[in-house]
């Protein structure tokens, strides 16, 4: 039997010299705390956190915010490394839970909420995705209704936090899938899920409320009538057996309500 060590989450603190000075003397990085994570009860071969977990900061900076591979996440003093908070999703019928995503926070005056991403199943045919939604405090707002596929990263949050954001791979990640979830308040319903047959898809990144897009009815509108709702962009990646680039699959994809 292989045995593991407690996850143990650290945090390093960099002090820094002046404030116009751009190097730090490495001797100065000292350890602030180090914060054991409970295990989860299911056998995870490379502990709570593995490849795509990741940590935020809550908008006031007091607290960080860390994701597990079981689908838990925690918030943690960000000078203490105290546990303030956690919370685990749930299966969907009787799943496998598991998270391959960073949290993302949005952080807008009359709507803050921490949004991750959960695979149910995620080594069947069947993999399944939900977007997760947390108050600051841990305390549960939403979990999306189940889509095709396996996270490909982390959820992207656009403009005022309404709309939520996803890439995820089916088929045993050799299909992509795109999908857009409405945050509704207390629910989140999925507007838009789009399969793609040419291969699949790497994560997404985007622009929230950029400030020019696509004109909307066209450029005779002047640049008064640009669109500002979100950009999403994102292309296909690779299979890992493919032998060369396939030319149909070299492409930039890019997504933008009208």
């Amino acid at each position: 039997m292989k045995l593991q060590a407690p996850l143990i989450l650290s945090l390093l603190s960099l002090l820094a010299p002046a404030a116009n000075c751009q190097t730090a003397d490495v001797n100065e990085i000292t350890k602030l705390f180090s914060t054991e994570i409970p295990r989860s009860p299911l056998p995870r071969e490379n502990g709570e956190f593995n490849l795509g977990n990741g940590v935020a900061l809550t908008p006031d900076e007091t607290a960080i915010l860390a994701t597990t591979q079981s689908g838990g996440i925690y918030k943690i003093g960000a000078f203490s490394g105290d546990i303030m908070a956690n919370y685990t999703a749930p299966p969907y019928d009787n799943s496998i839970v598991s998270c391959n995503s960073k949290p993302v926070v949005a952080d807008y005056e009359n709507n803050q909420y921490i949004a991750y991403a959960v695979s149910d199943n995620r080594n069947s045919l069947q993999a399944m995705t939900r977007i997760v939604a947390v108050t600051l405090d841990l305390e549960l707002k939403w979990i999306s209704p189940p889509f095709a596929g396996n996270p490909t990263g982390s959820p992207f949050i656009g403009q005022d936090g309404k709309y939520i954001y996803i890439t995820t791979n089916t088929n045993f990640t050799t299909l992509g899938n795109f999908a857009v979830i409405q945050d509704m308040g207390d629910s989140a319903e999925i507007v838009l899920e789009q399969a793609d047959t040419l291969g699949p898809f790497a994560p997404l990144g985007g622009f929230a409320g950029p400030a020019a897009g696509n004109y909307r009815g066209g450029l005779a509108d002047g640049p008064l009538e640009a669109n500002t709702n979100d950009m999403i962009l994102f292309t296909h990646t690779f299979l890992d057996d493919d032998a060369e680039v396939n030319p149909a699959r070299d492409v930039l994809y890019g997504f933008q309500f009208p």
